[in-house]
């Protein structure tokens, strides 16, 4: 039985199954560009709980976008499943700018797999992953995977049109990259403090803006519309909507002040609750067997407050951050010309 509507060109069949299809000796590009904006919409500060007419707090905002893209080479396929894989970084690139009051900082991130080439192959004892070309360290080497991240977001096992399926959390945190974060682009160390519990300056980048999104609760659907031509293919589009909420853990606090260590955990406490809502789409190529395109857009929003208490004084900060998210990830068979259609 096939469902017929007339205002798309193409029809899905239903009990079709949306996987990617795996073949030896092919190699796909996949491109990744995701940016975070964010900025402070209102500030307060409250002392013993009355507020304090010019003491709300300079204005901040930030930018950054990160774009990622590398080839990847299925060189063994068994059973329809990825075995040997080269996987070769041609851009990772993370800049962007924070704005404090009148001070202006750019960033720009470390990435320990630039130009590196690497062989993923799965043995009887697991994942081996080895650097062919280039040089990196041991640990940037961790957390990946031979499949495409896309792979995360396609229901398991058959589908009918307009079905909806969930997604688990792990899925969407592999969809949006989250699982290589501090693999591409770790976090710069901090220079120690010294005698005085001053820090050195010397850092390169700052604190990751996406550091928030690892501690939310996510939460998705998926849901599969009929067959429309998309980028010159006979694409399934999935449409999706995501959530991640959650209250962040507030960073170890402590160090020195007069040359004397001090607990500053008992001094301030912080209660930030932070939102993400995206909605988007994902097109699968029917005819290719292969995820093509991912589009996600949304609100970010970050609600912080933080309470120091001195002697009989309490004072209270309340800072309102919001912003946009944008995640794209784009999917070419390099010898889709070559292909024949099915």
């Amino acid at each position: 039985m096939k469902v017929l509507l007339l205002a798309v060109p193409f029809v899905l069949p239903l009990g079709d199954r949306l996987a990617t299809e795996y073949a030896q000796n092919r190699s796909v590009r996949v491109v990744v560009s995701t940016s975070l904006d964010m900025e402070t919409v209102e500030s307060e500060m409250l002392v013993n709980g009355e507020p304090v007419e010019g003491r709300g707090g300079r204005e901040r905002s930030s930018d950054e976008t990160r774009t990622i893209e590398y080839v990847d080479e299925w060189l063994a396929v068994e059973d329809g499943e990825l075995r040997e894989v080269r996987r070769s970084f041609e851009t990772l690139a993370a800049r962007g700018v924070a704005r404090f009051g009148d001070n202006e900082r750019d960033i720009e991130r470390d990435a320990p797999l630039a130009d590196v080439t690497l062989m993923l192959a799965v043995t009887e004892s697991g994942l081996s992953v080895e650097v062919v070309e280039g040089d990196a360290p041991d640990q940037a080497l961790q957390g990946q995977r031979p499949e495409l991240s896309l792979d995360a977001l396609l229901p398991d096992g058959e589908v009918a049109l307009n079905e909806v399926w969930n997604l688990e959390a792990e899925a969407i945190a592999r969809a949006l990259g989250l699982d290589l974060e501090a693999t591409l682009f770790p976090e710069p160390e901090r220079e120690p403090e010294d005698e005085g519990g001053r820090r050195g300056r010397g850092v390169r980048g700052a604190r990751s803006p996406f550091r928030p999104f690892h501690e939310l609760d996510w939460s998705g659907t998926a849901t599969l519309h009929a067959a429309e031509e998309h980028a010159g293919q006979r694409c399934a589009r999935i449409a999706l909507e995501i959530r991640g909420e959650g209250e962040l853990t507030p960073p170890e606090r402590g160090g020195r002040r007069g040359g004397r260590a001090v607990d500053l955990a008992t001094e301030a406490r912080l209660a930030t609750e932070f939102e993400v809502v995206l909605e988007g789409t994902l097109w699968f190529a029917v005819e290719r067997g292969l995820p093509v395109e991912l589009t996600l857009a949304g609100s970010v929003t970050s609600d912080q407050h933080t309470e120091f208490t001195r002697g009989d004084m309490t004072r209270t900060m309340i800072v309102l951050e919001e912003g946009e998210f944008t995640h794209s990830v784009q999917v070419t068979l390099q010898d889709a010309a070559d292909e024949p259609a099915k």
